[in-house]
């Protein structure tokens, strides 16, 4: 159970990291 919760986790970072990149490269 712990480590589903981690894996859940680094999904939530790995995701808004990507969501942060995808906004700076449209922004000019």
């Amino acid at each position: 159970m712990l480590q589903f919760l981690k894996m859940g986790k680094n999904l939530v970072v790995i995701a808004s990291y990507y969501l942060l990149d995808l906004e700076m490269n449209t922004i000019p």
